[in-house]
Parts: structure tokens; C-alpha cells; sequence
């Protein structure tokens, strides 16, 4: 245990070091272009000043005439990851810049230690199926096994696109998030 807070720990000093500009300076921030700075921090804004009133941001009135905040992925506000950022205090009803810089670093080495994580999970996958299948059987067992393991997503994509077209995105919103609900076998 000890060994692998100790790599997580080197991971966020690497990734903040990588970073440098945003951590340890005022000289640069990722919010410069015209997307970040007009739309997505003013979202983040929004939701964080509604977090702090008690109440959960499925409504943006004050863009684009009012939309909703729900199925957005740049504001996020169904991550809880984000419900972290959302509870932190704020500025004059902002997030500080320097929040934001740091929230931006935390986000991106938890990409990396789950690339990681999913890196050791494939080598092991390898090794161990290398180890248990015969060797004149272990071409076909790889690709089968790649098969299976990659196939049900185009196939779930195109039913979701089909009854899309069909019955609108609504409804298979609120049925992709009611079988997240759900496993496999319990319903």
C-alpha cells in the first residue's frame, strides 16, 4: 500500500511539474481561448454559485436563451468530480482562477492514473491468458476474446442512434442513465 501511494504521490508531482505554468506561476492560464473563457467558465460559474444555494443546476438561464445544463459534457454537472469543484469557495461568485488551475491538474492525473490503471489491467489480461491457453490455440482465443470485448459497443451505439431517430434523444437519455440503475441480472 505504502508503494503505490508513494507512485501516486511521484504521478502528482509529475503532472503538476508538467504543468508548472498553471501551479507555481500567474504567467499562464488554459482559460485564454474564446470557448473557456466565454462559455465553459461561465457554466462552471453558474453551477458552482447554484451548488452553494442549495440548489442542483439542471437549467442555464442565461445562455443561448436558457438551456439545459443536464446532457451537457463541458459543464459537468452530473460528475461528481465536478460536485467537488462546484463545493469549493468562491470569489465573488466565481471559482478562483487558481481552483480551476489546480482542479485542471487533479483532472488530468486522474486520467493519467487510470491510464495506468488500464495499463497494468491489459498486461496482466495478456499475461494471465497467455499462461492458460495452449499455444497452437492462442491466436484464436486472443482475437476471439478482443472480439467479444470490443463488439457490444458499435452494436449498443447504433441501437441507441436507432430509437434516437425514432423517439428523440430524451427518452434514451433517461434510459441509458435508468440502466446505469440496474446491473446485469438484477432487473
Amino acid at each position: 500500500m505504502k508503494r503505490t501511494l508513494a507512485a501516486l504521490a511521484i504521478l502528482l508531482v509529475l503532472t503538476s511539474g508538467f504543468y508548472w505554468k498553471l501551479t507555481l506561476t500567474n504567467e499562464w492560464t488554459f482559460l485564454e481561448g474564446p470557448d473557456l473563457a466565454i462559455q465553459v467558465r461561465p457554466w462552471l460559474d453558474f453551477a458552482a454559485r447554484e451548488f452553494h444555494a442549495g440548489r442542483f443546476p439542471l437549467w442555464d438561464p442565461y445562455e443561448w436563451a436558457g438551456h439545459t445544463l443536464i446532457g451537457q459534457v463541458q459543464p459537468g454537472i452530473a460528475n461528481p468530480l465536478n460536485w467537488i469543484l462546484f463545493a469549493m469557495p468562491l470569489r465573488d461568485g466565481h471559482i478562483p482562477i487558481t481552483t480551476l488551475h489546480w482542479y485542471w491538474v487533479l483532472i488530468h492525473w486522474l486520467g493519467a492514473v487510470f491510464s495506468f490503471g488500464m495499463l497494468v489491467r491489459n498486461v496482466n489480461s495478456i499475461a494471465i491468458r497467455q499462461q492458460i491457453t495452449p499455444d497452437h490455440l492462442l491466436g484464436r482465443v486472443t482475437s476471439v476474446f478482443w472480439a467479444i470485448l470490443n463488439a457490444p459497443g458499435p452494436i449498443g451505439a447504433a441501437i441507441a442512434t436507432a430509437i434516437a431517430a425514432k423517439t428523440g434523444v430524451g427518452p434514451v437519455f433517461i434510459g441509458m442513465t435508468d440502466s446505469l440503475k440496474y446491473p446485469p441480472g438484477r432487473i
